[in-house]
């Protein structure tokens, strides 16, 4: 409750409880949130390096066969 010039004079402790629960109800949502955009960014990265690794295996097959290539010209 505020007076005149808007300041509290009193607290309605009945309401405090009903207020904490929408406060935590509020940052739980915000909580819930970020893990699921955590989850989809851990997604995609995994998806990303899964493809850099298969990239990174042809490469070294690509390499591995010019290697050979040369030895063998080489003897």
């Amino acid at each position: 409750m505020h007076d005149g010039d808007g300041r509290v004079t009193s607290v309605r402790y009945e309401a405090v409880n009903a207020v904490l629960l929408n406060e935590f109800f509020k940052e739980h949502q915000k909580l819930e949130q970020q893990c699921k955009d955590y989850n989809r960014t851990l997604s995609e990265q995994r998806k990303e390096i899964e493809a850099l690794e298969a990239g990174l295996l042809k490469v070294n097959a690509k390499l591995a066969a010019h290697q050979r290539r040369t030895v063998a010209h080489n003897q």
